[in-house]
């Protein structure tokens, strides 16, 4: 009952114990203290310089901003990228990088606006592509309206001189001479001829007989000529989806942006500045490390001390 008593009193913690074995060994706590400020004042002493180099850049659109994060993350430097801020930056031991990170930004710069300049080309031949097609297609279209009204024309023709042959020869029964249908073709043929006689301006009789052919013989004709002259330089193809006028004129307007000499995307001077560590950091970190080393070291030597003395003990 006793010895359980005692070896539970044996386990509990004095902290008086501890405070007076710590006292003791002040001097090894105050020694490590010191070994471990000298070692860090060493390394601080000898370890190299740090430097952030930081530069700015203009706000840009949120496509090109996605394209421009593209180009940092392939960048040869390892930019930290901060789009907050609008800002670049990177951490280096070189004192003297500034004309680097300049270059680096510049190409960086000249790739965001090669990219912008190769996709508004490739809106703009694509929507080039298109019309030319609609051309070729309306100009075919116009041609074959053409023949179609001229070979219509020619039919007329012949049946005019026809009707007038047969009339001329009285073939024709009376009655039918004597009919009003009969001298409507009559004189329906006589103007035909006559048309054809004058031939004041080349035009295909046919139309004549039909406002629908003369309205489409005028347009193919206004489409030929349109495509003959080529006074328009704006692709038809944007005359039929809105969308696709929007994205040529938007290429027209990056592209004359960039030969105006206006850049997607603009930097300020890189700025440097050296990073080190907080400076009340210094003496007070490694003073705190060395007291727990050498407290560390204070109690093992004195559990070392205990087991020696219980061998001893028990020999």
């Amino acid at each position: 009952m006793n010895d359980s008593g005692h070896k539970q009193y044996d386990d509990e913690i004095d902290l008086f114990e501890i405070i007076e074995i710590v006292w003791q060994g002040k001097w090894i706590i105050v020694a490590s203290m010191f070994i471990v400020l000298a070692a860090a004042y060493a390394y601080q002493m000898y370890k190299e310089d740090v430097y952030e180099y930081n530069l700015s850049y203009s706000p840009i659109t949120a496509a090109d901003a996605d394209r421009f994060n593209k180009f940092v993350l392939l960048s040869d430097l390892p930019f930290t990228l901060n789009t907050k801020s609008k800002s670049l930056s990177l951490i280096s031991t070189n004192p003297n990088y500034e004309a680097v990170v300049s270059s680096e930004v510049a190409i960086i710069g000249n790739k965001l606006t090669q990219s912008l300049i190769d996709e508004a080309n490739l809106t703009l031949k694509e929507i080039e592509d298109k019309s030319q097609r609609l051309t070729d297609e309306k100009i075919d279209e116009a041609k074959y309206t053409i023949k179609e009204i001229e070979y219509r024309s020619q039919l007329l023709i012949v049946e005019a001189k026809l009707t007038l042959k047969l009339m001329k020869e009285d073939i024709l029964p009376v009655h039918i001479l004597n009919s009003d249908a009969t001298a409507k073709r009559y004189f329906d043929a006589s103007l035909v001829l006559r048309h054809l006689t004058d031939d004041a301006d080349d035009i295909p009789s046919y139309i004549y007989h039909s406002d629908a052919a003369a309205q489409r013989y005028f347009k193919a004709k206004s489409v030929l000529q349109n495509s003959t002259d080529g006074a328009e330089d704006t692709p038809i193809y944007i005359y039929y989806s809105d969308a696709a006028a929007k994205r040529y004129f938007e290429a027209k307007s990056v592209l004359q942006k960039i030969s105006d000499g206006e850049n997607t995307i603009e930097f300020q001077p890189v700025v440097k500045t050296a990073k080190s560590s907080t400076i009340w950091l210094f003496p007070v970190l490694p003073a705190i490390m060395g007291g727990v080393v050498g407290a560390l070291f204070i109690f093992l030597l004195r559990i070392i001390a205990g087991y020696k003395k219980r061998q001893q003990t028990a020999i």
